[in-house]
């Protein structure tokens, strides 16, 4: 997949495999600054100038918004491990995002 986003907050999810092109209008109302994908179950997260984080499917589809102190200016999906067999899991969910926010917390 890959994903396209304006500074009008608009994205454009191109599957290369379909060939098909998506374009999903309004997801921000200001620019997109960040964004990445979950490697295990292909959802997307993308940061904002309006300070707000959205998690979609492949397809476009908001699967959960929120909104942050400050707009992000990187992010990644990660896996929390909490246990020792959870370390050794290629597998294990990636259930959590990591976000900077240019170094401010308040």
């Amino acid at each position: 997949q890959l994903v396209v986003g304006n500074s009008r907050g608009n994205v454009l999810v191109y599957n290369r495999q379909s060939r098909k092109k998506v374009s999903v209008l309004g997801k921000h109302p200001r620019k997109i600054t960040c964004g990445c994908w979950s490697q295990k179950d292909n959802k997307l997260a993308l940061g904002s100038d309006d300070c707000t984080l959205t998690v979609s499917n492949e397809i476009g589809d908001t699967l959960e918004q929120t909104e942050l102190k400050h707009a992000p200016c990187e992010m990644c999906f990660a896996t929390q491990k909490t246990s020792a067999s959870q370390r050794n899991d290629p597998d294990a969910p990636e259930t959590h995002i990591s976000i900077n926010m240019g170094g401010k917390s308040r």
